[in-house]
């Protein structure tokens, strides 16, 4: 009787482990694919973003217009806001 339960205990344990396994693998390449995704959407937005400056500088460095005017005094006030105001 003992020697029939040892055999079946250990494939219990070999199931066990080759479900642990197989479950690492697949958190593993979930883990990779998300990065994967992350790294080309910020590819996107920086090719994005290049288009739109291009598009706003219209090839003339001497003369700026009013969208990127806007632009830049929006992202001035997010990276350097006022010394007294709280940051949100």
């Amino acid at each position: 009787m003992k020697t029939e339960i040892v055999p079946v205990v250990i494939v219990i344990i070999i199931m066990i482990i080759i479900v642990i396994v197989i479950v690492i693998v697949i958190v593993i390449v979930i883990v990779i694919v998300i990065v994967i995704v992350i790294v080309i959407m910020i590819m996107i937005m920086t090719i994005i973003i290049i288009i739109i400056i291009i598009i706003i500088n219209n090839g003339n460095r001497t003369e700026w217009s009013p969208i990127r005017s806007v632009i830049i005094r929006v992202i001035n006030k997010i990276v350097r806001p006022r010394s007294g105001s709280p940051i949100c």
